[in-house]
């Protein structure tokens, strides 16, 4: 009986750690100063499905304005397929929410009110996939903000860029097939996402 309880708990411990040990914490910079945290953590509860939860916390100020985003994205893989997704964004002045569903044929995504159908092939990669996985050989990445595939190139090895709508281009790099920064070029500056130091 107590090799069983001693067994049961190692199963148990071994099942845990793998469910709630693949958190990450990040911190975000511009002009050389940190105005904010990302965290993100990742549960496997099965080889076949994969969640990823982020959370973004911005604090800046403008022009002697002060300016605030949080961001919450839900994203939901099964047999390396994004299922569900949904995104929230709220700032001082401006809330957002995006959700696409899967239902083994297209995707539906949800505005507010308003649906809208996007047809393509099932997705294997979006942006927050990229925070768990490098994208060798991909050739485009789905934006949970824009629910849209953007192209995806490689610059060098280790180092992958792609343009979203807005103009933004973002530059993710990773070492040794860890995400440990993200250069976001923009018009007004660059910004940057980098692996808080443990």
């Amino acid at each position: 009986m107590g090799k069983s309880l001693a067994m049961l708990l190692f199963c148990f411990l071994s099942t845990t750690s793998v469910l709630f040990g693949q958190k990450q914490a990040y911190e975000v910079f511009l002009f050389g100063k940190k105005i904010g945290d990302l965290k993100i953590d990742r549960t496997t509860g099965t080889p076949e499905k994969e969640i990823i939860n982020m959370f973004t916390d911005i604090n800046t100020k403008a022009l002697l304005v002060n300016k605030w985003s949080k961001t919450l994205v839900n994203a939901t893989f099964e047999n390396n397929i994004l299922t569900y997704c949904n995104f929230n964004s709220e700032t001082e002045s401006a809330k957002q929410n995006v959700k696409s569903v899967y239902d083994r044929i297209k995707y539906i995504v949800q505005r507010g009110a308003e649906k809208t159908i996007l047809n393509c092939s099932p997705i294997t990669c979006s942006t927050v996939h990229l925070f768990y996985h490098e994208p060798k050989k991909v050739t485009h990445v789905f934006s949970e903000r824009y629910a849209q595939m953007i192209p995806l190139q490689q610059l060098k090895p280790s180092e992958y860029s792609f343009k979203v709508p807005d103009g933004a281009v973002n530059i993710y790099k990773y070492r040794n097939g860890v995400l440990h920064e993200i250069e976001l070029k923009k018009t007004l500056g660059t910004a940057y996402v980098r692996m808080a130091k443990q």
